[in-house]
């Protein structure tokens, strides 16, 4: 939980997707057709309606549809072999497992499919083994599945039948999931989705459940006073002065100070920031120009605005717009006396506007310039690090969100993300208002968690090292619970292909349910078991608090402790190990920690939690800004939370 907070903090510091807030995961799922009033939200009884509807509009699959999925499952096949050319050896080895020669052979014109040969690579690619969980591996077992469901569907006399079943059985799961939206009825629900996808039928109705059931599922907002914090900054500094103005060769040491602070600029589709620079100089300026030679004392004001707005491509910059006004007292003129003299008092009346003006432009570039530069330099760290920490790994793996999007307004920035495939559902209700005075928010959905581990783990095998790898890459150091104790052997675990990895949320608590189909440790090989653990959350002087309810749970799928069934010996060895070792990662109580930025950011001080809400699918944490030498009072923290 913890690393998807620190996850979603990092996105929104680095950048965000642009997206439509109306736009849905429903809108994309299928471009055959929408509905009448496709931007309204359905009811239950719509929805109901269409799906009895659905069975008069029964489409039979034809020899133009097979084309079409063998030239998407081609398209898969020739970037994945594209992929596995680049890494020589380990390609060829993967090549080798897919039985690559047979496989590709199908996807060539006028070939038959080989319902053998498709169901052995699709098992292959199905087997869980680390890699087959990145994005070129993922589009082609998709492609796959499609192309299969398409060439066992034409033909099929039952074909009809299944259909009106799967519909009469998705009434039945909406009905469920309307009276209670847990997570077990929204995967039936998915699974019903991901029928009738494969199938390519009932797309008004798969976009429809999309819109009734398909909220933003996580939001994080940052308040204006903690953008205005990270900021502003004084400005005092000595600068040395040259310039050429009118062909006079000026030098002279300024002093400027001034301020940069930060403006949101309201926007409903993005994030827009502007970095404001008000400044003076005062400078001591000597000006030489043949003979003659100008003191001076010049007072330069400045003031510049830098925009910044994100879209999916990073983060991007405008160019620097300033305005400087330029005033100049002449001290002493010297020009070698007499005719010269006069003619150089003269020449610098005559010329002072003029030059005051040249001068401001002047100012107004470097201003430009140096700006330019140094958030430039922001800009392209800024970049690298979402594209390393955050896109691409997410990319790579088919997990970025469908929606992930900034909406600025005058008070804060808000991060909108939305995570679900065509087979899952997000956020079925909206979520939770957050309380005046907050400085930093985060509003997780179940969904959110619940889709990406299903998307990232379903049927895949994770071993402790892979495991270790995965969160140090969102954290500096494993954590203790984590770390291998002395003695202890090598571990996997299989994960189930339907619920890997499970969270809900309500009634002031949250249960985190593992589901394993084998366990590994060592060169022994267990059965499959489901690790649950349970927490309420709860305040006491010392902050808030997951507190766990009972042990932790570890017993085979199905399993009721209080029938007269009998663990197997194989079960109670695997029972015994995963006790002891989910218990530790499992703690008897999680304190909600305080948020400390580091690096150039430790000026913020310290995110204390005021608040969490838990409940109705949705976990609310509320933040409050305590600047640095500062601690926040047990009251002031109460008042934070309201």
């Amino acid at each position: 939980m913890r690393q998807f907070v620190t996850l979603l903090l990092f996105m929104a510091a680095a950048v965000a997707v642009t997206v439509t807030a109306e736009t849905t995961v429903a809108q994309s799922v299928s471009s055959k057709g929408t509905s009448p009033g496709a931007d309204k939200m359905p009811s239950l009884e719509q929805l109901l309606e269409m799906c009895q509807a659905a069975k008069q509009q029964f489409r039979p699959l034809t020899a133009e549809d097979l084309a079409q999925a063998k030239a998407e499952l081609a398209t898969a096949v020739k970037v994945l072999g594209r992929k596995l050319n680049v890494y020589g050896a380990t390609g060829t080895t993967w090549k080798r497992y897919l039985n690559w020669d047979a496989f590709t052979a199908q996807v060539r014109p006028n070939v038959e499919p080989d319902p053998k040969i498709l169901h052995t690579v699709l098992r292959r690619l199905e087997a869980g083994h680390d890699g087959l969980d990145l994005i070129w591996f993922v589009d082609t077992r998709n492609a796959l599945r499609q192309y299969r469901a398409v060439a066992g569907a034409i033909g099929n006399d039952d074909l009809k039948a299944n259909y009106d079943q799967l519909l009469d059985m998705l009434a039945e799961q909406l009905k469920a999931f309307n009276a209670n939206p847990n997570p077990d009825n929204a995967q039936r629900i998915g699974d019903a989705l991901g029928q009738l996808h494969l199938l390519e039928q009932a797309p008004e109705l798969i976009a429809a459940v999309h819109r009734r059931y398909s909220h933003p599922n996580a939001f994080l907002q940052v308040s204006s006073n903690v953008i205005e914090a990270a900021v502003e900054q004084p400005v005092d500094e000595e600068t040395p002065v040259y310039d050429t103005i009118l062909g006079t060769r000026i030098t002279g040491q300024g002093h400027t100070f001034g301020s940069t602070v930060a403006d949101l600029v309201p926007d409903p589709n993005q994030g827009v920031l502007d970095i404001l620079f008000n400044g003076t100089t005062r400078s001591n300026n000597v000006g030489r120009n043949g003979p003659a030679t100008v003191r001076s004392i010049a007072t330069t004001q400045v003031a510049a605005r830098k925009r910044l707005w994100m879209d999916y491509t990073g983060l991007h910059a405008f160019p620097t717009g300033s305005r400087a006004v330029v005033s100049t007292q002449i001290t002493s003129i010297y020009a070698g006396g007499g005719i010269a003299q006069r003619v150089a008092r003269n020449q610098v009346a005559q010329q002072k506007s003029q030059a005051e003006q040249i001068s401001a432009q002047h100012a107004e570039q470097r201003t430009d310039r140096r700006m330019d530069e140094e958030v430039g330099k922001m800009v392209a760290q800024a970049n690298q690090q979402y594209e390393e920490k955050v896109r691409r790994p997410l990319v790579n793996r088919g997990l970025f969100p469908q929606q992930f999007m900034f909406t600025t307004t005058q008070d804060a920035i808000s991060l909108l993300a939305l995570r679900a495939a065509p087979d899952q559902l997000a956020a079925a209700t909206r979520a939770p208002t957050v309380p005046k005075g907050t400085d930093l928010s985060t509003r997780i959905h179940e969904s959110m968690i619940n889709n990406m581990t299903q998307s990232a783990l379903a049927g895949m095998t994770l071993k402790d090292k892979r495991m270790e790898t995965i969160v140090l890459s969102f954290v500096d150091e494993l954590p203790e619970e984590l770390k291998p104790q002395e003695g202890q052997l090598p571990w996997a675990i299989n994960f189930d292909r339907r619920q890997p990895v499970t969270v809900t949320f309500a009634d002031d608590g949250y249960e985190m349910i593992i589901r394993g189909r084998r366990f590994y440790e060592g060169t022994e090989t267990y059965p499959a078991m489901n690790i649950k653990a349970a927490y309420k959350f709860v305040r006491n002087g010392q902050g808030i608090k997951a507190v766990r309810q009972g042990d932790v749970e570890v017993l085979p799928p199905g399993f009721k402790p209080d029938s007269n069934d009998k663990l197997s010996a194989n079960e109670v060895a695997i029972r015994r190990l995963l006790t002891k070792r989910f218990s530790q990662v499992f703690k008897e109580e999680v304190p909600v920690e305080s948020i400390e930025p580091n690096d150039q950011w430790t000026r913020l001080g310290t995110f204390q939690p005021t608040g969490v809400v838990c409940k109705d699918g949705w976990l609310m944490t509320t933040y409050k800004r305590v600047p640095r030498g500062k601690t926040a009072t047990p009251q002031a923290a109460r008042t934070a939370a309201r």
